[in-house]
């Protein structure tokens, strides 16, 4: 039950994070990106796939129970190590290789890796916070 609950915050949390980092900061980076698109529709798709990295990242702390095992206790430290672990494992590499072959402006790119790193301790210290705490 605790999981679930993480993971519903986790999501909310993650859209306000996408909201004010991608619509409100680095947004005008897209403009100098023809073809990347700036409708709702597209933004709602964006927030589905936070939400189902939500789900996946309250449900991967669930298996591994954080990263604990480095002998932090606190609960913080833990989601924060746990958030970015996931990040430099997946997110990062991932958008730096699509970078290479998708032509987006640097900002979009940069922006990109910011929210990611931003959702993934933001995941991680929510699913702390709610399972370890």
């Amino acid at each position: 039950m605790s999981i679930l609950l993480a993971a519903l915050i986790s999501a909310a949390a993650g859209i306000l994070i996408d909201w004010v980092v991608n619509v409100r900061i680095f947004h005008r980076f897209r403009r100098r990106t023809p073809t990347t698109y700036r409708n709702l529709p597209r933004h709602m798709l964006v927030w589905a796939a936070i939400v189902l990295a939500a789900f996946t990242y309250a449900g991967f702390f669930a298996i591994t129970g954080g990263i604990g095992w480095l002998n932090v206790r606190q609960w913080v430290q833990i989601g924060a190590l746990f958030g970015i672990a996931c990040w430099a494992a997946l997110p990062l590499p991932l958008l730096l290789s699509l970078s290479v072959f998708i032509n987006l402006h640097r900002g979009v790119v940069i922006g990109l890796l910011l929210e990611w790193l931003l959702l993934s301790v933001a995941f991680g210290v929510i699913c702390s916070a709610v399972t370890v705490r």
